[in-house]
């Protein structure tokens, strides 16, 4: 039995925690699975990446999640209630925008685990 500690990375907007990666895995799975708290009143998000494909599903609360492409913008509610899998390719911005009274969660994967060394994040 293997039990590893995770580490929940906390500012005003909330927390993030990596719950499992590649690397934690022996490279069983390719990239990672995470989740992050969106406070009321807060974004999050707000970037994109050049080769890294994500899924996001809410499993708390609710939130707004914008895309944003040179072809086009597009805004979706996420609902705890009607949950939903949203795929977001390579390229597209994308905010969490929680303007609701309730904190929200977010659960996702991500097919490249994150290197603070190469992060193919931009704002």
């Amino acid at each position: 039995m293997n039990i590893r500690k995770i580490e929940k990375k906390e500012d005003e907007r909330g927390w993030l925690a990596e719950f499992f990666k590649g690397s934690f895995l022996d490279g069983r799975i390719k990239g990672q699975v995470y989740s992050f708290s969106i406070k009321p009143g807060k974004e999050r998000g707000n970037h994109y990446h050049k080769r890294k494909w994500e899924w996001f599903s809410i499993v708390k609360g609710k939130c707004s999640l914008i895309l944003e492409s040179e072809e086009e913008k597009e805004e979706i509610l996420l609902d705890a209630e009607k949950p939903v899998v949203v795929e977001v390719r390579p390229s597209v911005r994308h905010i969490f925008r929680n303007d609701h009274a309730e904190e929200a969660i977010v659960i996702a994967y991500i097919d490249e685990e994150f290197n603070p060394d190469d992060p193919d994040t931009f704002r």
